[in-house]
Protein backbone atom coordinates (compact mmCIF):
# COMPACT_ATOMS: atom_id res chain seq x y z
CA UNK A 1 0.00 0.00 0.00
CA UNK A 2 1.39 3.38 -0.95
CA UNK A 3 2.21 6.09 1.57
CA UNK A 4 -0.46 8.38 0.06
CA UNK A 5 -3.20 5.78 0.58
CA UNK A 6 -2.12 5.20 4.17
CA UNK A 7 -2.05 8.93 4.80
CA UNK A 8 -5.55 9.32 3.34
CA UNK A 9 -6.88 6.50 5.53
CA UNK A 10 -5.32 8.04 8.64
CA UNK A 11 -6.79 11.48 7.83
CA UNK A 12 -10.27 10.01 7.25
CA UNK A 13 -10.11 8.12 10.57
CA UNK A 14 -8.95 11.20 12.46
CA UNK A 15 -11.74 13.29 10.99
CA UNK A 16 -14.39 10.64 11.74
CA UNK A 17 -13.28 10.01 15.34
CA UNK A 18 -14.81 13.17 16.91
CA UNK A 19 -18.10 12.46 15.14
CA UNK A 20 -18.45 9.36 17.31
CA UNK A 21 -18.71 11.45 20.47
CA UNK A 22 -22.17 11.04 21.87
CA UNK A 23 -24.13 13.62 23.81
CA UNK A 24 -26.97 12.12 25.83
CA UNK A 25 -29.62 14.65 26.77
CA UNK A 26 -31.34 14.35 30.13
CA UNK A 27 -33.19 17.64 29.52
CA UNK A 28 -33.02 19.48 26.21
CA UNK A 29 -34.13 23.11 25.98
CA UNK A 30 -36.92 22.61 28.46
CA UNK A 31 -38.18 23.94 31.77
CA UNK A 32 -37.74 21.65 34.78
CA UNK A 33 -38.50 22.42 38.42
CA UNK A 34 -37.65 21.20 41.90
CA UNK A 35 -40.21 18.97 43.63
CA UNK A 36 -41.95 21.95 45.30
CA UNK A 37 -41.80 24.05 42.09
CA UNK A 38 -40.03 26.83 43.99
CA UNK A 39 -37.15 26.91 41.52
CA UNK A 40 -37.50 26.26 37.80
CA UNK A 41 -34.64 26.10 35.33
CA UNK A 42 -34.98 26.65 31.59
CA UNK A 43 -32.14 24.94 29.82
CA UNK A 44 -30.26 21.82 28.88
CA UNK A 45 -28.71 19.03 30.92
CA UNK A 46 -26.57 16.46 29.12
CA UNK A 47 -23.84 13.83 29.48
CA UNK A 48 -20.96 13.58 27.01
CA UNK A 49 -19.82 9.97 26.77
CA UNK A 50 -16.28 10.64 25.49
CA UNK A 51 -15.32 13.29 28.05
CA UNK A 52 -17.59 11.69 30.71
CA UNK A 53 -18.89 15.06 31.83
CA UNK A 54 -22.36 16.06 33.04
CA UNK A 55 -23.16 19.60 31.89
CA UNK A 56 -25.94 21.97 32.92
CA UNK A 57 -26.61 25.19 30.97
CA UNK A 58 -29.74 26.96 32.18
CA UNK A 59 -31.38 30.13 33.50
CA UNK A 60 -33.63 30.67 36.50
CA UNK A 61 -37.24 31.18 35.43
CA UNK A 62 -38.21 33.49 38.32
CA UNK A 63 -36.71 35.37 41.25
CA UNK A 64 -36.26 33.22 44.36
CA UNK A 65 -34.38 33.42 47.66
CA UNK A 66 -30.65 32.65 47.57
CA UNK A 67 -29.94 28.98 48.17
CA UNK A 68 -28.55 25.68 47.00
CA UNK A 69 -29.84 23.58 44.13
CA UNK A 70 -29.20 19.85 44.51
CA UNK A 71 -29.42 17.64 41.42
CA UNK A 72 -29.20 13.89 42.11
CA UNK A 73 -28.44 11.33 39.42
CA UNK A 74 -28.36 7.55 39.15
CA UNK A 75 -26.96 5.35 36.43
CA UNK A 76 -25.85 1.80 35.75
CA UNK A 77 -22.83 0.36 34.03
CA UNK A 78 -22.92 -2.56 31.57
CA UNK A 79 -22.86 -5.03 34.51
CA UNK A 80 -25.96 -3.36 36.06
CA UNK A 81 -23.95 -1.93 38.94
CA UNK A 82 -25.85 1.16 40.13
CA UNK A 83 -23.99 4.37 40.82
CA UNK A 84 -25.12 7.72 42.24
CA UNK A 85 -23.78 11.24 42.05
CA UNK A 86 -25.00 14.77 42.72
CA UNK A 87 -24.37 18.35 41.73
CA UNK A 88 -24.69 21.17 44.28
CA UNK A 89 -25.08 24.71 42.96
CA UNK A 90 -25.24 27.89 45.02
CA UNK A 91 -27.53 30.49 43.43
CA UNK A 92 -28.16 34.16 44.23
CA UNK A 93 -31.80 33.80 43.20
CA UNK A 94 -31.90 36.62 40.65
CA UNK A 95 -34.45 36.50 37.84
CA UNK A 96 -32.89 34.96 34.70
CA UNK A 97 -29.67 34.14 36.60
CA UNK A 98 -27.38 31.97 34.48
CA UNK A 99 -26.79 28.56 36.07
CA UNK A 100 -24.01 26.55 34.44
CA UNK A 101 -21.75 23.80 35.65
CA UNK A 102 -19.73 20.85 34.40
CA UNK A 103 -18.98 17.82 36.55
CA UNK A 104 -17.20 14.53 35.94
CA UNK A 105 -18.91 11.77 37.97
CA UNK A 106 -16.71 9.41 40.01
CA UNK A 107 -17.75 6.29 38.08
CA UNK A 108 -16.44 6.46 34.48
CA UNK A 109 -18.09 3.15 33.50
CA UNK A 110 -21.59 4.64 33.79
CA UNK A 111 -22.88 6.44 30.71
CA UNK A 112 -26.66 6.33 31.15
CA UNK A 113 -27.14 8.92 33.89
CA UNK A 114 -30.69 9.95 34.80
CA UNK A 115 -31.85 12.90 36.87
CA UNK A 116 -33.82 11.41 39.77
CA UNK A 117 -34.19 14.34 42.17
CA UNK A 118 -34.05 18.14 42.04
CA UNK A 119 -34.33 20.02 45.33
CA UNK A 120 -33.82 23.60 46.50
CA UNK A 121 -32.70 24.65 49.98
CA UNK A 122 -32.91 28.40 50.79
CA UNK A 123 -29.97 29.89 52.69
CA UNK A 124 -29.58 33.00 54.84
CA UNK A 125 -27.23 34.83 52.47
Amino acid sequence: MSANKILCIVVVLLLAWPAQAERRYLKKSEVFCDSSETVCLDGTLYYETNSRVLTLKARLQKKVAPGIIRLRFTGTDRHDYQSRTEILLRIRGNYSEIVTTRMRPDDPAVSNWQLVDFTFEPTDD
